[in-house]
């Protein structure tokens, strides 16, 4: 991700929301975003768009991808994912990024 290039000291998240039609961004660990930062963060956004990236989609053993996100340290998600049904899980990659979403994600 580009973010920690301008956002090294603290967390950034930028999250979808489907129903509102928007994005929801949450700073952490620092005062809100200044204007000029947020200036920058939408450039970085319409970076991506423009690059026109694909989400892949795979679906990966349920114990590979535990120990993912035991490297990860998103000890949440290694929590949750113990009491999983399923012997795989599906996952999300968006350049050297990888997660998981509760429920489906738009194509």
């Amino acid at each position: 991700s580009a973010f920690p290039l301008f956002f090294p000291c603290c967390l950034l998240t930028v999250d979808h929301s489907v129903s509102s039609g928007g994005y929801y961004c949450q700073v952490s660990g620092r005062n809100p975003l200044s204007r000029d930062e947020l200036t920058k963060l939408e450039s970085v956004m319409r970076d991506f768009v423009k690059r026109d990236i694909p989400f892949k989609r795979t679906e990966v053993p349920l114990d590979k991808a535990i120990e993912y996100f035991k490297k990860e340290k998103a000890d949440d998600k290694v929590r949750l994912l113990r009491h999983r049904q399923k012997d795989y899980l599906t996952i999300y990659q968006l350049e050297n990024l990888h997660d998981y979403h509760h429920g489906y994600m738009v194509p």
